[in-house]
């Protein structure tokens, strides 16, 4: 059916948080009920779906990638080689990218704001010795974090979220604490941390218990956010943690925070676990880090508010 509505090609990674839970069959209902106009409808293991992604080059068809935040980063690497724009359909577990660029994270809410058709905008991309990142690169307790959860994928939410919790809780303990030089615009450091977060554009201060903790307003600033994370007690790390989920937490003692257009991080070792948007990849060291201004084209439900 084309009723004037734009109509899209939609590729599904079926190893998604949102597939896993709900199953192929519910999200296929859910888009047929949405009557969003579409071409083709994919649901891929995320090897096929980013091969099937680079064939879309010459395709004029606007497309919609269905996944986690590391999905999107996978598919943005083809796509921005390619200058192809692409929506999001958020089905991860944090969604991050999604919350910041005010697309609806409910899958019925999202449908129904790209049935009414779309705009491109330009967004900043970090990139970390060649590898792009959208939302942040982290080290320490983070990159170990997302392993954990890896290794325990299969194992339910009620029975993972406290180990996890307490996983991380030891993670930031200063045994675990590690040593690394900064090299930044401005400044030298040589710094101790347990985790070491490097965001693509800067967040912003808390707002409020119904904001998103995470949000980076405009991703269009051409600054890398540096965030370290230093608890030194057990207080610290309890008051920590509940900011990070409910409060300001970049007011949070146990924290300091720079910016920089361009960031080298030296450290013991050869290479480090890094955690690219949410997904844990052994890296060469010493790090470089950088912005890529307006690199890569995103489609956005078009509405009265958004502005390329």
């Amino acid at each position: 059916m084309n009723n004037g509505q734009e109509s899209y090609n939609i590729f599904i990674n079926k190893q998604s948080g949102t597939v896993l839970d709900f199953g192929q069959n519910y999200l296929e209902a859910r888009i047929s009920q949405s009557n969003i106009n579409v071409n083709k409808l994919y649901f891929l293991s995320p090897d096929a779906l980013i091969e099937k992604i680079k064939k879309e080059k010459n395709n004029n068809t606007p497309i919609l990638i269905g996944g986690g935040d590391g999905t999107i980063k996978s598919c943005a690497t083809t796509l921005m080689s390619k200058d192809k724009p692409f929506g999001v359909l958020p089905l991860g577990t944090m969604n991050l990218l999604s919350k910041d660029l005010d697309i609806p994270t409910q899958l019925d809410k999202t449908l129904h704001a790209y049935k009414n058709g779309v705009i491109s905008k330009k967004i900043d991309v970090g990139s970390v010795n060649d590898e792009i990142f959208l939302c942040c690169a982290s080290l320490g307790a983070i990159p170990a974090a997302s392993k954990f959860r890896e290794k325990h994928r299969n194992t339910s939410k009620p029975i993972l979220i406290p180990h996890l919790i307490y996983y991380v809780f030891e993670q930031l303990d200063q045994i675990n604490s590690f040593k690394v030089k900064l090299k930044m615009d401005k400044h030298k450091i040589n710094l101790k941390t347990s985790s070491l977060v490097i965001s693509n554009n800067q967040y912003i201060p808390h707002r409020d218990t119904l904001s998103h903790n995470f949000k980076r307003p405009e991703i269009q600033n051409g600054l890398l956010g540096i965030y370290s994370l230093s608890p030194r007690s057990m207080w610290d790390k309890f008051r920590l943690l509940l900011k990070l989920r409910f409060a300001d937490w970049k007011a949070d003692q146990a924290l300091q925070e720079w910016q920089s257009r361009y960031l080298e991080i030296e450290c013991p070792s050869s290479s480090v676990l890094l955690a690219l948007d949410g997904e844990p990849k052994h890296i060469k060291t010493p790090l470089h880090f950088k912005i890529l201004p307006k690199s890569l084209k995103i489609l956005l439900p078009k509405t009265k508010s958004t502005n390329p």
